[in-house]
């Protein structure tokens, strides 16, 4: 068992973590996970909570790292926007107010709109949302709330909402990773980070124009705004 913090950070004390485990000190980490939390103090100015809560099985935390980072490569169809919005909907509908604050704060950004960024949050279904953006939410969402009802007809509303059979999996996986983590951030009981107005309580990235431009690929692929009617907000909003 690792050992616990025995002295509190100035930024994040582990009381703040919330935890209802021990909170590991980060000098008894493997290497690899104290320069991720190095990382993420350099991009986001603290390392997020869940890191923290989730070293208690480091290992597993390197492997769900990992996991993520893949489930976030930007595709044609499903941008970088996409799949936080997909983090948002499966957050939303199991009440994770971890996940909800941190990927709330990420999908804001990824879409440049803060205002459809909250919309989707607080009910995706009046956002003004494109048919490809509905069909995404529409499946995250009964797959988290009824999962035995899915079948292959919703497969299809993905594939005609203009989702490759690939990026059709992604919806999946996306959905069912934030169902793992969402029980996993409310059964230990994490707590969102506190951090300043700019932070986001999620994994970190690298600087614009590095590591983030070649995550997201060329810039046409990306959907950043999705299309409405003109009277919509999603239609007058933009990056």
């Amino acid at each position: 068992m690792p050992k616990t913090h025995d002295s509190a950070s100035p930024e994040q004390p582990p009381e703040e973590v919330g935890s209802l485990f021990d909170v590991p000190a980060e000098a008894d980490l493997p290497d690899g996970l104290r320069k991720l939390f190095a990382r993420a103090r350099e991009h986001l100015g603290f390392v997020p909570n869940v890191f923290r809560a989730y070293a208690y099985r480091p290992e597993r935390l390197s492997a769900w790292f990992s996991h993520y980072r893949q489930l976030h490569e930007p595709t044609e169809n499903l941008s970088a926007s996409d799949r936080e919005m997909i983090a948002v909907v499966v957050s939303a509908a199991n009440g994770c107010l971890y996940c909800l604050v941190a990927h709330g704060a990420a999908l804001r950004e990824e879409l440049g709109d803060g205002v459809l960024g909250e919309r989707i949050s607080y009910d995706w279904r009046r956002a003004g949302l494109d048919q490809r953006r509905r069909a995404i939410c529409a499946y995250a969402e009964k797959l988290t709330l009824d999962p035995r009802a899915v079948d292959a007809e919703d497969l299809q509303g993905l594939i005609d909402a203009g989702l490759t059979r690939a990026e059709a999996w992604d919806v999946i996986e996306i959905a069912a990773m934030y169902n793992f983590t969402n029980r996993l951030a409310m059964a230990t009981n994490s707590s969102p980070t506190r951090s300043t107005p700019r932070s986001r309580d999620r994994p970190p990235r690298r600087p614009r124009g590095s590591w983030r431009a070649q995550r997201r690929g060329p810039k046409k692929s990306r959907r950043s705004s999705p299309q409405a009617s003109p009277s919509s907000p999603a239609a007058t909003s933009g990056r």
